[in-house]
């Protein structure tokens, strides 16, 4: 499930930052996806709608959402659940579209979006307002983004 909103009304610090930010919650850690975890993350790497079909071009596409990160074009997480110290989803602002917009996306692997598993948004949606900062840096989450 990969969902969109179109965000034209917030005011974002761009990044790069000077460390990258790190949010959590009782339940999940968004964290900046590493190459080493390219073989986790695999069926839930995208650039410009298009799907890895393999770790080196999962890692292709890694390197690229770190150019943009670079760039001051986005900032991109991996979603990892507490429990099990796993990598299930990414998320992210995403810029770069017309009259200055960007978007707020999300990719949740397939365990995570069956039916019968545990429903990781019902988690991070009310986990936005309580996310805290981690590292150097102690400002809200919402401050710093």
């Amino acid at each position: 499930m990969k969902s969109r909103l179109n965000v034209s009304s917030i005011q974002l610090m761009l990044p790069p930052y000077d460390t990258f930010p790190e949010l959590s919650s009782d339940d999940i850690l968004l964290r900046q996806i590493l190459p080493e975890d390219i073989n986790n993350i695999v069926e839930i790497s995208f650039y410009n709608a298009k799907a890895a079909a393999s770790p080196e071009g999962a890692l292709e596409m890694l390197n690229k959402i770190n150019n943009d990160y670079n760039d001051g074009r986005t900032v991109h997480w991996g979603i990892v659940d507490n429990q099990t110290n796993i990598i299930v989803g990414n998320c992210g602002y995403y810029r770069g579209f017309k009259n200055h917009t960007g978007e707020l996306g999300c990719v949740l692997k397939s365990e995570i979006r069956a039916p019968d598993s545990k429903d990781l948004l019902s988690i991070l949606i009310p986990s936005i307002d309580k996310l805290e900062v981690t590292g150097r840096n102690k400002k809200s989450s919402f401050d710093i983004l």
